[in-house]
């Protein structure tokens, strides 16, 4: 993926890998910033500078038992990764934000894979 075509509509730009496994589906990110390149890649500096403090502050939640607490962090996680077109990482938030709701234990495997595939996927 190269962040530099968001803008470019040209035939088979879009060919790869499947978006509901894709790291960001650059096609759905460039259709909700209307084709505008350089407010994509603002997103994405802005998602990818936000995800560390996201993650610590789902991390504290769960450390301190506040099962209320990391749901709406999830949820707002899966939310921000849904309007991005990180598919995988929104998946892994919502499944989270259920586990959290339903007090059922998770080890997190899931979120943390999609979290370090999404920061290792991504320019």
């Amino acid at each position: 993926m190269n962040i530099e075509n968001f803008g470019d509509r040209s035939p088979g730009r879009d060919a790869g890998p499947d978006p509901d496994r894709a790291v960001l589906d650059v096609a759905s990110l460039r259709d909700r910033c209307g084709g505008d390149p350089g407010f994509a890649r603002e997103l994405v500096e802005f998602f990818r500078d936000m995800m560390p403090d996201t993650l610590a502050g789902l991390r504290q939640a769960r450390d301190d038992g506040d099962f209320e607490k990391v749901a709406a962090k999830a949820h707002d996680l899966g939310g921000a990764a849904t309007t991005l077109g990180a598919s995988t990482l929104a998946r892994s938030a919502a499944q989270l934000e259920r586990a959290e709701i339903e007090r059922v234990f998770t080890d997190w495997v899931d979120l943390d894979r999609a979290f370090a595939a999404w920061m290792g996927g991504v320019p």
